[in-house]
C-alpha cells in the first residue's frame, strides 16, 4: 500500500509532529542506520501501546504502515523529501490565491500590488518564474506576448543551420533571456543581435 500525503497528515496530527523524519527523531540526511534504527524504537512503542486509549489509533496506524514507513523514512527519504516539499509548494499556493483575491479587484494587479504579492510568495518559498506563472494562469498580470516579432524557434533554426552561432554561444544566450523572465520574442530578438554583431 502506497501512502498518501493526506493519510501522512491525519498521523501527524495525531501524534503532533510536524514531519515523519521529526516523529522518529533523524532528518532526511541522517544515514541509513540512524534511520533505521530510530524507525525500530517507534515500531516497539506502537507495539507497546495498542491498548492504550491516547496513543492505541497511532500506534496501530504504525503498524499497518510498517513497510511503507520503511521505505519512505530508510529505503527512500528523497521520495518522502520531495513529497513535503510538494506539500509546502501547495500550501504556500493557496495562502498566495488567498492574498491575491483578499487584494478585491479581479482586474490586473497594480506594480505596487504585485511588489507586495511577489514578496509574500517569496516568504511562502515559491520561485519568482513560478509565482508569475501563477498570476498569469489567474488573469493577474498579463502574459508575455510572442506575436510582434520574430518567433523564437525559427531564429534558432536558422541561426543553427546557417552556422552563424556556434549551439554554446546560442545556448548562453537562451538561458540569459530565459532566467531573466523575457518573452519568446525578446529572446529571439537578442539572438538576432548577437548574430549581427559577429557579423560586423
Amino acid at each position: 500500500m502506497s501512502l498518501r500525503s493526506p493519510e501522512i497528515r491525519e498521523f501527524l496530527r495525531l501524534v503532533d509532529a510536524p514531519d515523519l523524519f521529526a516523529w522518529v527523531g533523524t532528518t532526511w540526511t541522517s544515514s541509513p542506520r540512524a534511520r533505521a534504527d530510530a524507525l525500530k524504537k517507534r515500531r516497539k512503542w506502537a507495539q507497546a501501546q495498542q491498548a492504550n486509549p491516547k496513543h492505541g489509533k497511532a500506534a496501530r496506524w504504525v503498524i499497518r504502515h510498517q513497510a511503507e514507513l520503511q521505505r519512505l523514512l530508510v529505503e527512500e527519504p528523497e521520495t518522502y523529501r520531495l513529497m513535503l516539499a510538494e506539500e509546502l509548494r501547495a500550501q504556500g499556493e493557496h495562502r498566495l490565491r488567498e492574498l491575491v483575491d483578499s487584494l478585491g479587484s479581479e482586474d490586473l494587479l497594480s506594480d505596487d500590488e504585485l511588489r507586495i504579492v511577489e514578496r509574500y510568495a517569496w516568504r511562502q518559498g515559491l520561485e519568482a518564474e513560478h509565482t508569475r506563472e501563477l498570476l498569469e494562469a489567474w488573469g493577474r498580470i498579463a502574459g508575455p506576448t510572442t506575436d510582434d516579432g520574430p518567433r523564437l524557434d525559427d531564429v534558432i533554426h536558422e541561426v543553427l543551420a546557417n552556422g552563424k552561432l556556434s549551439s554554446h554561444e546560442l545556448g548562453r544566450i537562451l538561458e540569459m533571456g530565459r532566467v531573466s523572465n523575457l518573452p519568446e520574442a525578446a529572446i529571439a530578438l537578442l539572438v538576432l543581435d548577437r548574430v549581427k554583431a559577429e557579423a560586423s
